[in-house]
């Protein structure tokens, strides 16, 4: 199975990329294409080459930008990574670099800094053009890395092993389960989980941990379940609490709306009978002393509440100054400027 594309980007961005396109202070500059020909029209040669294969991404939209594109106006739009890494730039594509296409034009003119995208982009002779582009409607929940849609259940074909598709940014993705012991000792997929995905609803957001894939394999969830939006709230008590024989690790939070929320952290019974914590979340719980400000996620489970991910609150951002605090902190003022 390939990876995602929202998890490859970063790989064609150096190979896709325009080195002497840059979106700054002083504008964009853009290569002028091949112009080694007698009769060249608009910077472009009437020898140009084809397009080559235009590849698909699943990208996010930072800003567009006029430019001079072999000597005409044209719009030239910046994309990231889905997490914000890489850039990748673009002019917007047509039968040829000279003749931008409307519809895709009209989309772009639309989009919004931050809208999730899938494309494909083609190259004119080293200058890269959007030869397709799509808006993608984005769910919260697809925001987090762990975020998917439920699609459907089946079971393979073949092997009648059970497989969940989930969605994510409009793009399919297959889960297999992990194999445990049953009663008598066979090995079989998760039965507890298996039933319980089989009642999920088409289109519900789900947290999904997985392991990667083997080469043509569906990935195999390791835990997966309804997704809750994160909340945010201060921490008033850690704590351990005993689960299935064993301690574990508990956040007590109060949250912003003034509920009180106990989360323990999650974990397995050993082959000792005993619960054992998992250890990145038990390490993450006890970073945060009371009175610390976090955003964090839970789970319900048989009446307890379970951590799902916890981290610190974001700092909020600095109040803006009132009208003339520049003049009177020693900067420089409008009137000043204006002379």
């Amino acid at each position: 199975m390939q990876r995602p594309s929202w998890c490859v980007v970063l790989s064609l961005t150096s190979a896709l990329s325009l080195p002497a396109l840059a979106f700054g202070a002083g504008g964009i500059v853009v290569p002028p294409g091949n112009s080694n020909s007698n009769n060249v029209r608009n910077g472009y040669g009437n020898n140009m080459q084809q397009p080559k294969e235009p590849k698909d991404l699943t990208l996010r939209f930072v800003a567009s930008q006029e430019a001079m594109v072999g000597g005409k106006k044209r719009s030239v739009s910046l994309f990231t990574n889905i997490n914000g890494s890489g850039r990748i730039q673009a002019v917007v594509g047509g039968k040829n670099p000279a003749d931008p296409d409307p519809d895709i034009q009209t989309t772009v003119d639309k989009l919004q800094k931050g809208d999730v995208v899938k494309m494909k982009l083609a190259q004119w002779n080293g200058v890269q053009a959007i030869d397709y582009i799509k808006k993608i409607e984005v769910t919260p929940a697809e925001e987090n890395p762990h975020g998917f849609l439920f699609e459907e259940f089946y079971n393979a074909p073949n092997t009648g092993a059970p497989i969940a598709r989930l969605l994510k940014y409009g793009e399919s993705y297959e889960f297999t389960f992990p194999m445990v012991k049953d009663e008598k000792g066979k090995m079989q997929p998760d039965t507890a989980m298996v039933d319980a995905v089989q009642k999920y609803k088409k289109d519900q957001p789900l947290y999904v941990t997985f392991l990667p894939p083997s080469p043509g394999q569906p990935y195999v969830a390791t835990t997966m379940f309804p997704y809750s939006d994160p909340q945010t709230g201060k921490v008033t008590k850690l704590s351990e609490q005993e689960v299935d024989g064993g301690k574990t690790p508990a956040v007590d939070i109060e949250t912003s709306d003034g509920k009180a929320v106990t989360a323990l952290v999650p974990g397995k019974v050993n082959s000792y009978k005993r619960f054992t914590p998992d250890s990145v979340l038990a390490r993450e719980a006890r970073m945060f002393k009371p009175g610390t400000e976090v955003v964090f996620m839970t789970r319900d489970d048989n009446g307890k509440s379970y951590l799902v991910e916890i981290s610190r609150a974001p700092k909020a951002p600095p109040t803006t100054p009132k009208a003339g605090a520049a003049e009177m902190s020693g900067g420089e003022s409008r009137t000043a400027k204006a002379k």
